[in-house]
């Protein structure tokens, strides 16, 4: 392409084939290895691997593996949701009740940084939905466990907004984000309960709010 970015369309198969022939770190093997077999050099090598009607007994077995280890991956976030919406459930119910419970209970972090429980939690949680790979059949699990962590800590959950915000470079996007994040907390009359309809209500908004940040290039 040279100095010409207006060029960019002659690279495409280029940059596809060289995204396929990189191998994942969680299989050990490339994209065009568990389809074709092999890793091809050039595009024109693909000619011969698109004309075949069947994958390999090698490759189908290699599908079902990684199918099975994707599927095994997401029974465990989940799993791991569900703990942490029972645990900061109970934490906010002990809360609003007076009572201390697990709330002043400190988590050491590398004898950097202490904070108690749920604040752990909904800095690990916002992580993993802002930054990390996140499959949207784990919505649901997820919007259980955000919900009383934003009602247990919302001072630090506005403050962790407030600096992912100001991170983004991009104006645009960051009033994207902005209006996302303010819905989430404010669409179909949320409320500060836990009962069925407010998680059902809250159950919503982060689904709008997930398919609004999904795609967007976040810093």
């Amino acid at each position: 392409m040279g100095m010409n970015i207006k060029q960019w369309d002659f690279i495409l198969a280029q940059v596809e084939l060289a995204c396929n022939k990189s191998t994942s770190q969680k299989t050990g093997y490339s994209p065009l290895e568990i389809v074709c077999c092999s890793n091809p050099l050039t595009p024109l090598d693909l000619v011969p691997h698109l004309q075949t009607s069947e994958l390999s007994q090698d490759a189908t077995e290699r599908v079902h593996e990684i199918q099975q280890i994707h599927e095994e991956d997401v029974d465990a976030v989940d799993m791991c949701l569900r703990a942490i919406n029972a645990l900061a459930s109970y934490i906010y119910r002990e809360k609003a009740a007076g009572r201390e419970g697990l709330a002043e209970r400190i988590v050491d972090l590398n004898d950097r940084l202490q904070e108690n429980i749920s604040s752990h939690f909904l800095r690990s949680l916002l992580q993993l939905i802002l930054y990390e790979d996140f499959r949207v059949d784990l919505t649901g699990s997820a919007a259980d466990a955000l919900l009383p962590l934003i009602l247990c800590e919302q001072d630090l959950y506005q403050r962790l907004v407030q600096e992912f915000l100001e991170k983004q470079p991009i104006h645009s996007l960051r009033t994207r984000l902005a209006n996302a994040f303010h819905s989430l907390t404010s669409s179909n009359k949320l409320s500060s309960s836990l009962d069925r309809p407010n998680r059902h209500r809250f159950r919503k908004n982060f689904h709008e709010f997930f398919r609004e940040i999904s795609g967007l290039r976040i810093k």
